[in-house]
Order: C-alpha cells, then structure tokens, then sequence
C-alpha cells in the first residue's frame, strides 16, 4: 500500500480507528492538496484576493450610501481639522457636520442611486466572461482589479451626483467581475 509522504495525516490515519481515520482521511483531502509544497503560495495568494474582493465589494456598497449623505451635509469635499502633537483634533465645525451626517436620512435619489449601482452586478459578470477568455485568467483578475481601483481613486475627487453614481457603478461592475473571475481561479 503507498504510503502519502507528503502529509502526517494521510499516513496516521491508516492507524487509526475508524471514526478518527474518517475524519483524518477528510482533514487530509482538505488540507493536503491545497498545502502541498507547491501550491502553498497559490493558497495563500487567492486567500488573499478573496478577502480583497469582499472588503472592496462591501466597501463600496456601504460608500454607495454614505457619500449622498455626505452630499447633503453641506461639506461634501471634506472638513477641517486641526493637528495637535501629531494626533488629529476635529474642529467644532467638523463635529457639526458628522452630527448631521448621523440624523439625515436617504431620499428617493438615494435609492435610486443605490439600485442603478446594484445593477452594476450583470455586467460585471459579463466582463469577467470576456475577460477571461480573451486574456486568461491571471490577467483578468489583475485588470479588474485595477480598473476597480482606478475608479475608486476617481471616488475621492468632488465630482456630481450623476457622475459619481456612475464611477460607483463602473468601480462595483469591475470589483464584482474580480470576484467572478476569483471564483473561476479557485
């Protein structure tokens, strides 16, 4: 019988009893090929991207609703702060504005806002789709994940309501095509 040597489990099980050698047989399907010498670093890689493209897609989705929020407070492109010994101190004006950031509510635009960049998802599906059999996959994930980020740097500058929406659009269709073609890697 061969002996798996590349894995303590695969060989302690054939000595075990027959619960444990299930659950060792199981620990070792699991682990063993994904931890391998040679696939340790592909592992820990797309952990890696799988993690990135949840805090990215649910940061977004979370940024969809904040900045018409921050729209309406009166400070859209940021506030004053005062620098004390190195640490932030905020201004008596900047408090005003994030407690009224805190009590306004989302209108009618705001939902609308926020549906039109939930149907960002099928297009992103559909650039994934394109991207991965024009280009393969190493270079999709790499592309859709700049692009998303592109967009995001896009994000930070003061730019209408419309035109925001749209760049949130285009920074979820790219993160959700990142995910997808995560999906297709793993």
């Amino acid at each position: 019988e061969a002996v798996d040597r590349r894995c303590f489990l695969c060989n302690a099980s054939q000595m075990a009893p027959r619960p444990i050698k299930l659950a060792a047989w199981l620990w070792s399907k699991l682990t063993c090929g994904v931890c391998a010498p040679g696939l340790s670093g592909t592992t820990a890689l797309l952990s890696l991207v799988w993690v990135a493209c949840a805090f990215t897609y649910y940061g977004l989705v979370l940024l969809s609703t904040a900045l018409p929020v921050l729209r309406r407070s009166g400070n859209y492109c940021g506030f004053a702060a005062v620098y004390v010994d190195g640490g932030v101190n905020v201004s008596a004006a900047a408090e005003e504005v994030l407690t009224h950031c805190e009590e306004t509510t989302l209108t009618r635009d705001d939902y609308v806002a926020t549906m039109v960049g939930s149907f960002s998802e099928l297009p992103g599906v559909a650039v994934a789709l394109v991207l991965v059999d024009l280009i393969g996959r190493k270079w999709s994930l790499t592309s859709t994940f700049l692009l998303s980020a592109l967009a995001m740097l896009l994000l930070t500058a003061c730019l209408p309501a419309e035109l925001e929406t749209a760049v949130l659009f285009a920074a979820r269709a790219f993160v959700t095509a990142a995910f997808q073609v995560a999906f297709v890697v793993t």
